[in-house]
């Protein structure tokens, strides 16, 4: 680069290191007027280069834009359960009903539901919708493995699982006993002490898990094959630091939150009698009347035990629909 001539010679800028600036001339000392015009073109040229990073800051920006300009201030996946729906104002999770309103509509005969994994990139983007635009969520229908990926997303990412970490060890005592009338009883018992908002959303969930059940001829998703993929998301130990005797134990303690919550999920109907309104926010479309599940008698049923719970007694579940 060269700066307009200087006393008939041009005047050579220089490497950035500046090896050559501003001696570049040889044999003559730098005079004030060659000092002026070169500072008078650097200071242009910074003036150009700071134009120049403000516009590429501004475009960069707008192309991607921080999460937290984007992100909901009230948060939803990875909030504490109490948390986000004090926020919300909602009895059941927002992630829960709308997962359970999305697959009653267009799920509950898809073969692997919960098992099947679904594509990063639209579980990533229904993730997203979720906690920035809920009246969005209808494009996902199509998807119900992404859907039901969503749901087992929100669950495993609660800071304390749903059926809590305080009950954990009132779980195990209760997977194991052997006699079934003993074991229900006092899954029964534990249903009873878990704080109203995990008893809540575990109803809803494990009413909606009992009705994809009865879709097992063609969904393949058993009550055993359903625990055994959303289990370990509903219930696991508090972590703790030790040896591989506690990994062992922690192995087999997975086992037998599988078989808590597959009896959870086959006497639903039991430890929560009566209907329940999937649409319990009446934001969603209801399909054609699935959003209802009826109380059918059980083999072996016992009759309902009163229990003390802490808090205000949960939400009495709406009456049945006129014939």
């Amino acid at each position: 680069d060269t700066l307009p001539d200087v006393g008939g010679r041009s005047v050579f800028l220089g490497t950035p290191r500046g090896r050559n600036f501003p001696h570049s001339l040889r044999g003559c000392p730098p005079s004030p007027q060659l000092m002026e015009i070169q500072a008078d073109y650097h200071r242009k040229s910074l003036s150009s280069l700071d134009t120049a990073l403000a516009e590429l800051r501004e475009n960069h920006s707008q192309a991607d834009p921080s999460p937290l300009t984007t992100a909901t201030p009230l948060g939803v996946y990875g909030v504490p359960l109490e948390t986000h729906l004090q926020n919300l104002g909602r009895d059941i999770a927002l992630p829960i009903e709308a997962c359970v309103m999305m697959l009653l509509s267009d799920g509950m005969k898809e073969e692997g539901l919960f098992r099947l994994a679904a594509g990063a990139s639209v579980l990533k983007r229904l993730k997203q919708t979720m906690a920035s635009d809920p009246c969005s969520l209808q494009e996902f229908c199509s998807d119900p493995h992404a859907v039901a990926g969503a749901l087992k997303s929100y669950l495993r990412e609660l800071p304390e699982p749903l059926m809590t970490f305080d009950l954990y060890d009132d779980w195990m005592r209760a997977a194991s006993l052997k006699e079934p009338g003993a074991r229900l009883e006092a899954l029964q018992q534990v249903c009873g002490r878990l704080p109203r908002e995990s008893f809540n959303n575990l109803r809803y969930l494990l009413k909606f898990l009992a009705r994809l059940a009865e879709e097992q001829e063609v969904n393949k998703m058993t009550p055993s094959n359903i625990a055994i993929v959303l289990g370990p998301n509903l219930l696991w130990p508090p972590e703790k630091e030790g040896d591989q005797a506690q990994l062992d134990a922690a192995s087999v303690s997975s086992i037998q939150v599988v078989g808590v919550v597959e009896a959870l999920i086959q006497k639903a109907d039991t430890l929560f009698p009566g209907d329940i309104n999937f649409n319990v926010s009446g934001l969603f479309s209801a399909p054609d009347s699935q959003d209802k599940v009826s109380h059918r008698p059980e083999a072996e049923e016992l009759p309902a035990i009163a229990v003390a719970t802490p808090g205000p007694a949960p939400l009495p579940a709406p009456a049945p629909a006129p014939a």
